[in-house]
């Protein structure tokens, strides 16, 4: 028995291994990609810049409807970041990811969301593409990977990818949408 139960261990001890010594491979292809992609990012040229950040859509603030709402307070919140940088894992309040922007936006209001755009998915009110209101959440991809703000007239303030500062997009310049959720 105790010779079964130590190979056992050892059986067990290998795959730990083996699992460590492939994570560290992936996290090494990883940190490559993402130095690479700086390196590509930090030799554009202005003109390749402003195709990666994309049209300036301008958007009309009067749009948005007055008043001391969550809702009302998160859109304002969110359109005051435009043009602050896109940062992986932020929160604001000078820089942002897509969630990190969302649930900044809502702080303002008194409201406290989830951190992930998954989260935020799940800890919304479903609501249906044409039903949605200033301060809806519009989640784009399938696997609840981007989130947006919904501002009004087909329009969502987002914190999109590294190197494009947060801005206004249409609905479905923002990504494929995936659904909406309300938090108001």
């Amino acid at each position: 028995d105790a010779q079964k139960a130590e190979d056992s261990a050892n059986t067990a001890i290998q795959a730990v291994n083996k699992t460590r010594a492939d994570l560290q491979s992936k996290q090494s292809k990883l940190q490559m990609q993402i130095l690479q992609v700086k390196s590509v990012y930090e030799a554009m040229t202005g003109k390749q810049l402003a195709a990666l950040i994309g049209p300036t859509i301008s958007f009309d603030p009067r749009l948005i409807p007055p008043g001391t709402s969550a809702a009302t307070i998160a859109v304002q919140a969110a359109l005051s970041r435009i043009g602050d940088p896109y940062v992986w894992g932020a929160t604001g309040p000078n820089q942002f990811d897509c969630s990190g922007l969302m649930m900044w936006a809502y702080k303002q209001a008194g409201k406290t969301i989830p951190r992930t755009s998954e989260a935020q998915q799940a800890g919304g009110k479903p609501v249906s593409r044409n039903d949605m209101q200033p301060g809806d959440l519009v989640i784009y991809y399938s696997d609840a990977h981007h989130v947006g703000m919904y501002i009004g007239d087909g329009y969502v303030v987002h914190a999109s990818t590294f190197g494009v500062p947060v801005k206004v997009a249409t609905v479905d310049g923002a990504g494929p949408f995936a659904s909406a959720v309300r938090y108001s």
